[in-house]
C-alpha cells in the first residue's frame, strides 16, 4: 500500500526573516527531494543548515529530526512544511489544496 501520494508539491515554509518557497517530492513510499526555489535569499547559517536538514529528513525518512544549532527557525520551517504536505495526504485532502494546519501554508502540485 502506498504511504504517500507520489508527486512534487510546492509549499511556502517559514525561514529566518522570510518565506522559504519549497518543492517537496515523494514517491509512493519515500520522501525523495526537498528543494528551495533557486534565487531565494538565504541569511547567515541558513546556507549551511538547509542542506543538513534536507539530508537528515531524506536519510532518516522522517520529520522527527534534530534542528541545526543556530538555525532552529529555518530547521523547524522545513520540518513543518514537509509535515504539512504529509498531513494533507493523510487527511485525504487533495495535495493542491490548503494544508490541514493552523497556518496559512498552501500546497500546490508542482
Amino acid at each position: 500500500m502506498a504511504k504517500y501520494r507520489a508527486g512534487a508539491y510546492k509549499i511556502v515554509g517559514d525561514g529566518y526573516l522570510h518565506d522559504l518557497p519549497l518543492t517537496i517530492s515523494f514517491s509512493a513510499d519515500r520522501i525523495t527531494g526537498i528543494k528551495v526555489k533557486p534565487g531565494t535569499k538565504l541569511h547567515g547559517l541558513e546556507k549551511q543548515a538547509i542542506p543538513k536538514v534536507v539530508h537528515r529528513i531524506l536519510t532518516e525518512q522522517t520529520v522527527d529530526i534534530d534542528a541545526v544549532t543556530g538555525a532552529t527557525v529555518t530547521s523547524d520551517g522545513l520540518v513543518d512544511a514537509v509535515t504539512d504536505v504529509m498531513d494533507a495526504m493523510d487527511a485525504g485532502a487533495a495535495p493542491d489544496g490548503p494544508a490541514e494546519a493552523d497556518d496559512q501554508h498552501q500546497i500546490e502540485s508542482a
